[in-house]
């Protein structure tokens, strides 16, 4: 995404984020629960950390 529309202040790229490097259709295996849909706890803590730090990065909280 190179610009952001009108109100919105920041996003969190989860296909970035949870792709498979080798293979950027799939969830990386890191963060699939098993059933190459779902996310594990693994994968539930990496989205919930990016949120945060966008949300650090644009002083919410």
């Amino acid at each position: 995404m190179r610009s952001l529309p009108d109100g919105v202040d920041g996003f969190v790229d989860l296909d970035v984020l949870l792709s498979d490097p080798a293979d950027n259709h799939l969830l990386s295996q890191e963060y699939d629960s098993g059933d190459l849909v779902h996310l594990n706890e693994s994968g539930h803590i990496a989205v919930a950390e990016a949120v945060d730090e966008v949300l650090l990065e644009l002083g919410v909280y």
